[in-house]
């Protein structure tokens, strides 16, 4: 029983590594969530932060899911002297022009304050955005 007690603790930091690794992957879902609803001619896009740590930058895309839209918008921004979106505190990011079919919403980067990010870095944007904190 000794012996593994040594083990479970010898292992524990590589845990803790890897539970790391994994909140550094293309899944943001515990960091942010996106929103959006039509107004008028434009749909609105907000954010609400859902981690426990400040978000200091994010891209947002919004790509068509039917056929013949073919435009894709991306939202960003990076927070600076301080400035963040806080834990559970909400935004409006801004608006994008009202299509027939919401388009799908998709978090392409976030970075929290501590320095952990998450997301594919699909999109230019999300290239250039992560490349200010390299």
């Amino acid at each position: 029983m000794r012996q593994m007690r040594v083990v479970l603790v010898a292992l524990a930091p590589f845990l803790f590594l890897g539970a790391r690794a994994s909140a550094q992957s293309n899944n943001c879902k515990a960091f942010i969530t996106a929103s959006e609803s039509d107004h008028g001619a434009a749909t609105v896009i907000k954010a609400r932060n859902v981690s426990h740590q400040p978000i200091v930058a994010y891209v947002i895309t919004n790509t068509p899911v039917v056929k013949d839209d073919t435009k894709s918008y991306s939202l960003h921004g990076v927070f600076t002297e301080g400035d963040s979106l806080r834990p559970r505190q909400a935004m409006q990011l801004g608006a994008v022009p009202r299509r027939r079919v919401n388009g799908l919403l998709q978090v392409d980067y976030v970075r929290l304050a501590d320095g952990t990010s998450c997301g594919a870095l699909v999109t230019q944007d999300a290239k250039q955005v992560a490349a200010r904190f390299e």
